[in-house]
């Protein structure tokens, strides 16, 4: 089988997949708060790093996505955190 054939054979593939995903409804986002549980200390680097992150989420997002820092342990050690987000208490969709 040729080079081109090949190529041609993809490039048709390629166009009936977008012509496919562009007939898809368009479904409106919804906002998401990302609820997000440390032991790492306020105004730590690693603290400050992650409000950097949650601010980059947001302009990214046009605003959708929060991202809710408890840092310093404020929701309990690593076992009691296991088991907030086992309930939906930390890192849920809302």
């Amino acid at each position: 089988m040729s080079f081109n054939l090949v190529a041609s054979s993809a490039l048709r593939r390629l166009t009936v997949a977008i012509a496919l995903l562009a007939t898809l409804p368009v479904v409106r986002a919804q906002n998401v708060v990302v609820k997000l549980a440390t032991l790492a200390p306020e105004g730590s680097s690693w603290h400050l790093t992650l409000k950097e992150m949650g601010e980059e989420w947001k302009k990214v997002s046009n605003g959708r996505v929060t991202l809710r820092i408890y840092p310093g342990g404020v929701v309990g050690d690593e076992a009691e955190m296991i088991s907030k987000i086992r309930l939906g208490t930390i890192t849920r969709r809302r």
